[in-house]
């Protein structure tokens, strides 16, 4: 079957790849610096290629619904951005070594080429799940194997509080030390005690937001005037 256009070698090379490597240290984000997995922390794990045939199986159990999109191609994308990020990675360069005989070294290249291909066949997936099993390979990964993410939240905000937007967010108080201990949570934002110090840089909509904003360390505020 040749989908998008792509030459049998390409597809072949790109049958190589892991995709649950790809996709998910890409797509979800990865903990470790510059996306990079050295051999010494995970000498402790294991890694075994799956099958085709249980592949398939995996395959088709996996959900574009479950996952919060109408279909496979909600994650076009977040392919797109994992491509233009790996656009100025040296191609010949390991991006992932993982341990094993048979587990293949991964490098950026590689992660590029995957996830070109996965972009390809995003439109195909939900009538025909088996391409994942038939375009990528799959590891299996030893329990103790772990993956983060993070997201850089997007908050509808103002320069100054009102009915809608009364949730503050503030700058940092010139008072805080590094290594000392300092007001918690519940001080900020039930006690108020941040409040009527000019260190309110804006204020938004619910307090919900500000939490996860809080969690992923970085964010986006979008005001009025756009």
């Amino acid at each position: 079957m040749d989908i998008g256009g792509i030459s049998e070698k390409e597809r072949r090379r790109s049958g190589l790849l892991p995709l649950l490597l790809s996709a998910a240290l890409l797509l979800g984000g990865c903990s470790v610096p510059d996306a990079r997995l050295p051999y010494a922390s995970m000498t402790h794990m294991r890694t075994e290629i799956v099958g085709v045939e249980e592949a398939k199986g995996l395959a088709r159990s996996l959900s574009a619904l479950a996952q919060g999109m109408e279909d496979w191609n909600g994650l076009a994308f977040a392919v797109e951005q994992s491509l233009a990020w790996l656009a100025a990675k040296p191609g010949d360069e390991t991006a992932l070594v993982l341990p094993g005989d048979d587990a293949p070294g991964v490098t950026w290249e590689d992660l590029r080429t995957g996830l070109r291909r996965l972009l390809e066949i995003l439109p195909y997936l939900d009538m025909n799940p088996d391409l994942l099993a038939e375009e990528f390979t799959w590891l299996r990964l030893s329990p103790s194997f772990g993956f983060t993410g993070y997201y850089e939240p997007t908050l509808l905000a103002d320069w100054s509080e009102g009915p809608i937007y009364r949730i503050p967010l503030y700058a940092l108080p010139p008072d805080l030390q590094a290594g000392t201990r300092y007001h918690d949570r519940h001080a900020i934002d039930r006690d108020k005690v941040l409040a009527g110090r000019d260190l309110e840089i804006a204020w938004v909509m619910d307090e919900v937001d500000v939490f996860f904003l809080h969690i992923q360390g970085s964010g986006r505020l979008v005001f009025p005037d756009g």
